[in-house]
């Protein structure tokens, strides 16, 4: 499979160059409305100029096919689109590649790629194989030799996907290259990903000894893709290649209107900025998001099924697991947006201590009494329980930066420890002293709760920035930067840095080096603004975008070479 689309992709590069005019309509139109998916540039003259001018800003060279420098003599050089698509064969219903593009005049388009007539067929010789091309409505259609049959099976059709993309039409053809599974190929992926799940059952239940009730949860995300499959009807990714050399990925999702992913869209408006009161400290990833209710009640559905699938790993009954549905929801009513740092740190920290969570909640004092009463409940849910929620919870009061706030902690069970080598310091290297989770919940004002771990470190300086003593995150020079190059998300919006990243992964690596053994590390990465990502809501769609920066681009590209030099043999 992987080889056939190798191969289509190698015949399109090749010949792309010289096609005469089409836009992105006239090809989707020659898509089977039946087909699992397409790629589609619809304007591949500016989007060739756009990867010459990416590949020279970033010193990378290109193929002559992919900057527009290598075209056929004779053929229009304007405006051209070229598609890909993805359709059932007749072989099963297998999927097969098809390359779709115009052309002028068939027999001169051939005859300058050296094909031979075979079959009514054009035959082309490519390193990876033979090519077949037909003509059709002032197209070639261009497929594995030995794939011809689906160009009568599929492509006889009357209706095209063209009818069926709907709204998301006019996204598609803003794009400089997209790539869109539709509700068809999306049915087969989830079938296929079913099969492979029941497959990993099988063998794990074979296998024998299955302690954490693995083959159970795996039943669980089976169901998630059943409700993918009933209620995603478009997924479609999108690259566009910015002016100022920024890169820009977008993904769009449409769902069933009646649907629960449908409801999940309706959040109300997010209050404010995503990154207020998080703390300006070097960071890995930082961001946040509306937390409607359908959105709450949906991922603990999920938690409940996934705790009620593992009662080895749990310790709870089916009934015990829907209680804790029951008792969590005056808390998930009270939450209404929910935003999370995970800083770079120290190599002492412990990965929890990285970690800081702010609640936008309707009344923060009674979220914490009602958390409060919450934890009490599932306590006793779990008394007696031999799972890994085992061991006993304690809540007492706390004062954090003079603010009256819960600390809450509680030990891992030790029976789970003893089955893992050297649990014991894996697990404070994770959370802290004696194996013991720590978690701090403060008010930060009316609205708005402050969660840490292990300490109180980042929770001080996030309510300093509430108090106005300290500047957060959001006023970072490198993070308006790169706000700048997004629209506001009003489903939800972040950030990940490469240095943050690259930091925290030499943090790690120290952790966890033996004494006395040389430490792996890698080298710092340059300072660049983060990569930024929003999501917003249209309709029954949901968007997201992620812009990389030029600056960002160039230093990852660089950034390649440091790595080979620092992790060579010889290195020092």
């Amino acid at each position: 499979m992987l080889r056939t689309i190798l191969l289509i992709l190698a015949a399109v590069s090749t010949i792309a160059s010289g096609l005469p005019r089409a836009g992105a309509a006239e090809a989707l139109k020659q898509i089977p409305a039946d087909a699992l998916g397409f790629a589609v540039v619809p304007r591949l003259d500016s989007t060739t100029g756009k990867l010459g001018s990416l590949g020279k800003m970033l010193g990378l060279p290109l193929p002559p096919a992919l900057t527009g420098q290598k075209r056929l003599a004779g053929l229009s050089e304007t405006d051209r689109s070229v598609a890909v698509a993805l359709v059932g064969g007749p072989d099963n219903g297998k999927p097969v590649p098809v390359a779709i593009v115009p052309v002028k005049d068939f027999a001169e388009f051939t005859k300058a790629l050296g094909a031979e007539a075979k079959s009514g067929a054009a035959e082309i010789q490519l390193p990876l194989g033979p090519i077949a091309a037909r003509e059709r409505r002032g197209f070639a259609f261009l497929v594995p030799a030995d794939n011809q049959a689906v160009l009568e099976t599929a492509f006889g059709k009357p209706a095209s996907v063209l009818d069926r993309v709907g709204e998301d039409r006019d996204w598609i053809e803003d794009r400089d290259i997209a790539l869109v599974i539709t509700d068809t190929g999306l049915s087969m992926l989830c079938e296929k990903l079913s099969e492979g799940v029941a497959v990993a059952q099988q063998a794990i239940k074979q296998h024998g000894n299955d302690e954490l009730d693995t083959a159970e949860i795996l039943g669980v995300y089976e169901r998630v893709f059943v409700l993918v499959d009933e209620e995603v009807e478009v997924v479609a990714i999108g690259l566009d290649l910015q002016p100022s050399g920024d890169l820009k990925l977008q993904v769009r999702k449409r769902f069933a209107s009646a649907g629960k992913l449908a409801e999940c869209l309706k959040a109300s408006e997010p209050a404010g900025d995503f990154l207020a009161g998080m703390p300006d400290v070097p960071f890995v990833a930082a961001g946040g998001g509306v937390l409607n209710r359908a959105i709450a009640d949906l991922m603990m559905q999920f938690s409940v099924e996934v705790m009620a699938a593992a009662p080895k790993l749990y310790g709870v009954s089916d009934r015990e697991a829907a209680r804790m549905l029951d008792v969590a929801g005056p808390i998930l009513g009270r939450i209404q947006s929910m935003s999370m740092i995970l800083a770079a740190g120290e190599p002492e920290d412990t990965l929890y201590s990285r970690m800081i969570v702010i609640l936008e909640t309707d009344n923060a004092r009674q979220y914490l009494e009602d958390y409060r009463k919450y934890l009490e409940e599932f306590s006793v849910v779990m008394k007696g329980s031999r799972g890994v929620f085992s061991a006993e919870i304690e809540s007492s009061p706390v004062k954090v930066g003079g603010r009256e706030g819960l600390e809450i902690s509680m030990a891992f069970p030790k029976q789970w420890m003893d089955q893992l080598p050297e649990g014991q310091a894996m697990l404070e290297k994770m959370i802290g002293p004696g194996g013991k989770i720590r978690a701090f919940l403060v008010p930060a004002d009316e609205h708005r709760v402050v969660l840490g771990y292990t300490d109180t470190r980042l929770v001080d300086k996030a309510l300093a920035v509430v108090e106005g003593k300290a500047a957060g995150l959001s006023e970072a020079e490198s993070v308006r930067r790169a706000a700048a190059k997004l629209g506001k998300g009003s489903l939800g919006a972040g950030y990940v840095s490469p240095a943050g990243l690259i930091a925290f992964a030499n943090g790690m690596f120290r952790a966890a080096a033996s004494e006395g053994k040389k430490v792996v590390e890698l080298p710092n990465f340059p300072q660049t603004p983060p990569i930024a990502w929003a999501v917003n809501a249209q309709g029954t769609a949901v968007e997201a975008e992620a812009v990389v920066p030029a600056e960002t681009l160039k230093a990852i590209v660089g950034y390649g070479p440091l790595v080979r030099e620092a992790l060579a043999p010889n290195a020092p």
